[in-house]
C-alpha cells in the first residue's frame, strides 16, 4: 500500500519532524576552488618575483635581474600572445621548474617571439630555445605556448575557421591538461598554412640537404594538420 507522504501520513504515524538540514557538497566545485586558490598563490609569488627583477632593471638601465631573449621571425604569424609558461630541465637528479613570461608580437612579414626569466635561468632558457633551431621549430614552440603556456592569445579568425570543429574542441580540452607544459610540442597544427609553405619549400629541395633529424620533423608536421 502506498501513502501520499504529508502532514496528515506524518501525524497518522506519530513521525515528529524538528529541524531539518540538508547538506550538499559539490565535490567538483570544491576541487575546482582548492586548484584556484593554488593557482592564485603561485601567480602571486610569480609576479612578485618577476616584479622585483623587473623594477630594478628600470632604475639601473641594466638588464641584470631578468634574462630576456628575443627571436625575429622572418614570416608573419597571425597571433598576439600575452602570458606565462613553464618548462623543465633535468638538472643532475633534481627537475628544476622554469617560470617564464612570454609575448608573441606579429608585425608585416615577421614576428618578434620573447622569453624572459629570472637571470639566474639564463643558461636553461638558452637552452629551451636551442631546441625550436628554425623558423620550422619556431612555429611549433608558439603552438606549444598557445595550448601549454598561456591562454591569453588572440588569433586571427580566418585561420581559427579553418581548423575542423572535432580539432577545435580537442585544442580547447588541452589547454586545460596542466600534466604538461610548454617543453612539450604540441600534437596538432594550427598554423596550417604557415606549415604547408615549409613542407612546400623542403618538397622542392635537394632532399640530400635536409638532415635526417629534419626529415623525421617534416614527416611528422604532415600528420598534424587540422583544417
Amino acid at each position: 500500500m502506498i501513502e501520499e507522504l504529508g502532514a496528515d501520513f506524518l501525524a497518522k504515524h506519530k513521525i515528529n519532524i524538528g529541524n531539518v538540514r540538508l547538506a550538499y557538497r559539490d565535490y567538483k566545485a570544491n576541487f575546482l576552488n582548492q586548484e584556484i586558490k593554488k593557482l592564485r598563490e603561485y601567480l602571486n609569488g610569480f609576479l612578485l618575483k618577476f616584479q622585483d627583477g623587473i623594477l630594478n632593471d628600470i632604475h639601473t638601465k641594466k638588464n641584470r635581474k631578468i634574462h630576456i631573449l628575443v627571436i625575429n621571425l622572418d614570416i608573419e604569424i597571425p597571433l598576439c600572445l600575452a602570458g606565462r609558461g613553464n618548462f623543465q630541465v633535468a638538472n643532475n637528479s633534481e627537475i628544476k621548474d622554469i617560470d617564464t613570461i612570454l609575448n608573441v608580437l606579429p608585425y608585416p612579414n615577421k614576428t618578434f617571439i620573447v622569453a624572459a626569466v629570472l637571470s639566474k635561468n639564463k643558461s636553461e632558457l638558452d637552452f629551451y630555445i636551442d631546441r625550436f633551431s628554425n623558423s620550422l621549430e619556431a612555429v611549433n614552440m608558439v603552438e606549444s605556448w598557445m595550448i601549454h603556456g598561456s591562454d591569453h592569445w588572440f588569433i586571427k579568425p580566418s585561420v581559427w575557421d579553418k581548423i575542423q570543429r572535432q580539432f577545435k574542441n580537442e585544442m580547447i580540452n588541452d589547454i586545460y591538461d596542466f600534466s604538461k607544459n610548454i617543453g612539450h610540442k604540441y600534437r596538432y597544427s594550427i598554423f596550417n598554412d604557415i606549415k604547408r609553405d615549409f613542407l612546400a619549400i623542403a618538397d622542392k629541395s635537394n632532399k640530400k640537404n635536409i638532415n635526417p633529424a629534419m626529415r623525421k620533423i617534416l614527416k611528422e608536421e604532415r600528420k598534424k594538420f587540422t583544417d
